[in-house]
């Protein structure tokens, strides 16, 4: 007689742990198995590209308030422009020291708006531009009227305008100058 014929004897197999494949299993088939593995892939690649989006609005965020910070910087140094270069016109020789300092601050300000170029940051100071050019890139902060404006344009800037990659990523903060208004008294 062939030991085929005869039954196994069920006592020496112990009863092990069932596997649960979980509430996605249907039946365990590879099809299913596939299903929830590209499920759970698209879920994290979903977060990561959140995640990314998020980081990079933040970084674009920190380089546009440096972008704004340095503009501030050339505006006051241009605002004073005419005055420090008649004082320093009238200064010594042995006063030199301040024309380096202020030869300094101008190559430092190139220089930062050079490297915030190469991040595809474009900074735009739109003084003496007319309202019709600036309408939709900046929020009007207030007006200034006087016999010398003849038309309405951007008397000061504030916080210049910036743009990445072409696209309006900071909205300039102007006062604009318009002409006397006549009362019709």
């Amino acid at each position: 007689m062939s030991s085929s014929a005869s039954f196994p004897d069920w006592s020496v197999f112990s009863e092990r742990e069932e596997v649960n494949l979980g509430a996605d299993a249907e039946s365990g088939s590879p099809a299913a198995e596939m299903a929830a593995l590209l499920r759970t892939y698209q879920h994290d690649r979903r977060e990561t590209e959140d995640r990314l989006e998020r980081e990079q609005q933040w970084w674009l965020d920190a380089l546009v308030q440096q972008a704004i910070l340095v503009a501030q910087f050339e505006i006051v140094l241009g605002r004073y422009d005419a005055a420090l270069a008649e004082q320093l016109q009238q200064l010594p020789v042995q006063a030199s020291s301040l024309r380096k300092a202020y030869r300094s601050f101008r190559i430092l300000k190139d220089q930062m708006l050079a490297q915030l170029s190469t991040f595809d940051l474009k900074i735009e100071i739109p003084l003496g531009k007319t309202y019709s050019e600036v309408e939709n890139v900046v929020a009007i902060e207030g007006w200034r009227h006087h016999q010398d404006y003849s038309q309405e344009m951007v008397v000061e800037v504030r916080e210049p305008v910036v743009y990445f990659k072409g696209a309006l990523v900071h909205q300039g903060k102007v006062i604009m100058g318009g002409p006397l208004q006549e009362d019709d008294a």
